[in-house]
C-alpha cells in the first residue's frame, strides 16, 4: 500500500470500522479488519498490520481484569497455540497468495453463518478477537486428559488461522464458553490467550520478515483510531443494540467472504 492520502485515508477508515464493530459488539476487530485490508494491500501485509493493531485493544482490556486472570487453567491451549501460530505464518508465507485469499474467505463464510445460527447474546463479551459465538452456550467440557487433548486441539486450530488470517478467536471461544466460569474469568482468559497468540504471531512474522518497518509505522498510524472506534462503538451500542449491530457485522463477513472466494 502506498502511502498516499486516498490510501491512507481509505485504512484509517477500516480501523476505524474495525475498532466500532468491537465496541459496539464485544467481538470481530480482527475477523472485519482481516476481511477490509485486502482489499487496501496485499495479505501478507494486512495480517502483520492486524496484529499489531489488536495487540493494543487485547492488552487494554487484560490489564482492566488482570484480577480475575487464572492462567494455570489454560496450559494445553496454550501449548496449542504456540504451535499452531508457526503453521499459519508458514502458510502465509509459502503459500500462493489466491490460494490464502479463497481459504480466508472460506473462513470468513464459516463464521458468518456460525454468527447466524447462534446469534450473539445482548451482553458483549470484551477482546478484539471474539467474533460471533454466543456465551449462552451450555457449560459440558470434557474432563481430565481428554478435556486437555481437546484445549490443545482447539488452541492449534486457533494459532494457525491467527497465524495466517488474525481470524484465531471463535475456536478459542467456543471452548471458554464451555467451562463453568464466571463472565469476568472468561473474559481474561481470552485475552490471555489472545495476547500469547498475538505474541507469538508478531515473533514469528518478525522472523520472516512479514513484520516490516513500514508495517509497524503504519500500525502507530493507526493505533489511535482503534481506541477512538472503540469508544464509538460503545456509544453506538447503547443505541443500536448489540444484536443487531452483530448482524451488521455477520452480513459484512459473508459479503467479503463471498467476495474473496469469486475474485480473490
Amino acid at each position: 500500500m502506498e502511502l498516499t492520502l486516498p490510501n491512507v485515508v481509505e485504512f484509517l477508515a477500516i480501523v476505524l470500522v474495525a475498532g466500532t464493530a468491537q465496541g459496539a459488539s464485544g467481538f470481530g476487530f480482527g475477523l472485519v479488519a482481516a476481511a477490509l485490508m485486502p482489499l487496501l494491500m496485499e495479505l501478507r501485509q494486512a495480517t502483520p498490520l492486524v496484529a499489531l493493531l489488536a495487540s493494543g485493544a487485547t492488552l487494554t482490556v487484560l490489564w482492566r481484569l488482570r484480577r480475575h486472570c487464572r492462567p494455570r487453567r489454560l496450559g494445553s491451549i496454550i501449548v496449542g497455540c504456540l504451535a499452531g501460530v508457526p503453521i499459519g505464518v508458514l502458510g502465509l508465507v509459502r503459500l500462493p497468495q489466491d490460494l490464502l485469499l479463497r481459504v480466508l474467505g472460506i473462513v470468513l463464510l464459516g463464521v458468518a453463518v456460525q454468527g447466524l445460527r447462534s446469534p450473539v447474546a445482548e451482553q458483549p463479551t470484551e477482546g478484539p478477537e471474539t467474533e460471533g459465538v454466543s456465551p449462552e452456550v451450555p457449560p459440558g467440557p470434557p474432563r481430565g486428559l481428554g478435556q486437555q487433548v481437546v484445549g490443545f486441539l482447539v488452541g492449534v486450530s486457533s494459532g494457525a488461522l491467527g497465524g495466517a488470517f488474525n481470524t484465531g478467536g471463535p475456536p478459542l471461544v467456543a471452548y471458554v464458553y464451555r467451562q463453568p466460569w464466571s463472565k469476568e474469568e472468561r473474559t481474561c482468559a481470552l485475552q490471555v490467550l489472545f495476547s500469547i497468540s498475538l505474541a507469538a504471531r508478531i515473533v514469528m512474522m518478525s522472523l520472516t520478515g512479514l513484520m516490516t518497518l513500514d508495517v509497524v509505522v503504519r500500525g502507530a498510524l493507526g493505533m489511535p483510531f482503534v481506541l477512538v472506534g472503540v469508544a464509538a462503538g460503545q456509544m453506538l451500542f447503547h443505541r443500536l443494540g448489540h444484536r443487531q449491530f452483530g448482524l451488521v457485522v455477520v452480513l459484512l463477513l459473508a459479503v467479503m467472504g463471498t467476495k474473496l472466494l469469486v475474485v480473490p
